[in-house]
């Protein structure tokens, strides 16, 4: 068969993925605010990844020093600056 540039345009492919739901819901919540729904924030995220051929950011394993990092913020040990003027 042969597709036609009108036939590419139909939207039938589906991803399904599972995730933890407070995770589903505070993305939604950010999601809502910028005006997209989950399945824009989807479609966006895959259109980056042909752009970039692979994934729009760095993915990284955290070394020793960051992984202690991030547990004193958890752990309440650091204080975390709400806006760029509360570093100074």
């Amino acid at each position: 068969m042969k597709v036609t540039t009108k036939d590419k345009s139909i939207k039938d492919a589906v991803v399904n993925t599972r995730m933890e739901y407070t995770t589903k819901e505070k993305a939604e919540r950010v999601l809502h605010k910028i005006g997209l729904s989950p399945a824009d924030a989807v479609r966006l995220l895959f259109a980056q990844i042909i752009l970039h051929n692979g994934l729009p950011f760095a993915v990284k394993i955290p070394n020793q020093q960051t992984i202690e990092a991030l547990e004193d913020i958890e752990a309440g040990k650091i204080n975390v600056a709400k806006r760029g003027r509360d570093i100074l």
